[in-house]
């Protein structure tokens, strides 16, 4: 349970990060 918790987290963070990572890219 909370190993899928945790996963689920990291795939959020990932993609807020990608998402942040290529917006200031384009600037």
């Amino acid at each position: 349970m909370q190993f899928g918790v945790a996963k689920m987290l990291q795939e959020k963070l990932d993609d807020e990060f990608y998402v942040i990572y290529d917006f200031s890219h384009h600037l």
